[in-house]
């Protein structure tokens, strides 16, 4: 891949976690913290595109969102392998934010976290949509279209207690961001 190629491609992605970010600090209160940027602990280049942290009436919960930018198109999968239209689509059948979610819990272990199910969201790169047609990440992790995200945390994310999360585990989070 071209020196080019890299950087428009970085730049798809950047817009996608861009999008992501907007609908995630739009869930800031009291209760709930928003990162971005993470890198994730004891996983080599892994990283964490975005972590949710709220403190719950049972105590702090954490979610980890990876964002991704897909062209439009229908994806399926036929005997484990993923298409776009009649072409390969291998990105689906290599999502690893299942792994980096579990080092990150391991390392929040000490601070008694409820690790929710991470999330992989899929933004359209250029105006259209996005269809599956019983689309499964290659680690099992749940996805979800751009436009459903805030629908969806409604629906995953527990109601915040009222106050905020634990200052050391917010540190312990903070510490992870890349180029800290």
């Amino acid at each position: 891949m071209t020196a080019t190629a890299r950087r428009q491609r970085t730049s798809v992605g950047d817009r996608g976690e861009a999008q992501t970010a907007v609908v995630l600090d739009a869930l800031v209160d009291a209760s709930t913290v928003v990162l971005h940027h993470l890198q994730a602990p004891g996983f080599g280049r892994g990283d964490l595109d975005h972590v949710v942290l709220r403190q719950t009436a049972d105590g702090p919960a954490v979610i980890v969102i990876d964002s991704k930018c897909w062209s439009p198109g229908i994806y399926v999968q036929i005997l484990g392998r993923t298409y776009r239209g009649l072409s390969r689509f291998t990105p689906a059948e290599h999502v690893t934010v299942t792994a980096a979610a579990q080092a990150l819990a391991d390392h929040l272990e000490p601070h008694g976290v409820r690790m929710l199910t991470p999330l992989v969201v899929v933004w359209p790169s250029r105006p259209g949509r996005i269809t599956s047609l019983g689309l499964r990440l290659g680690d099992g992790t749940p996805w979800c279209r751009g436009e459903h995200l805030a629908i969806r945390l409604r629906r995953v994310l527990p109601a915040g207690s009222g106050a905020p999360p634990d200052p050391r585990l917010v540190a312990a989070v903070t510490a992870l961001r890349r180029g800290a």
